[in-house]
């Protein structure tokens, strides 16, 4: 739920502050790819996000996936 709000808040007017958000290495991930992009995202990975909304966004840079974790684990229990 947490990246669906990012992806929402980032376009919209003003300011959104997330709390409780979650703390997981993808919010980390996504919130970095968005701001390479444009976006004015601060405090990913910690309980609070702070996310101004821009107008647009475009992409500068080429941006790396992180591994998914949970296909690491299931590959590891195997």
């Amino acid at each position: 739920a947490t990246i669906n709000i990012i992806l929402a808040a980032v376009r919209a007017k003003g300011q959104t502050i997330l709390e409780n958000a979650a703390r997981e290495p993808e919010i980390i991930d996504i919130a970095t790819f968005l701001n390479n992009m444009g976006a004015n995202i601060r405090g990913a990975g910690t309980d609070t996000i702070r996310i101004a909304g821009v107008p647009s966004l475009k992409a500068r840079n080429t941006h790396t996936v992180i591994p998914d974790r949970i296909e690491a684990g299931t590959y590891m229990s195997m």
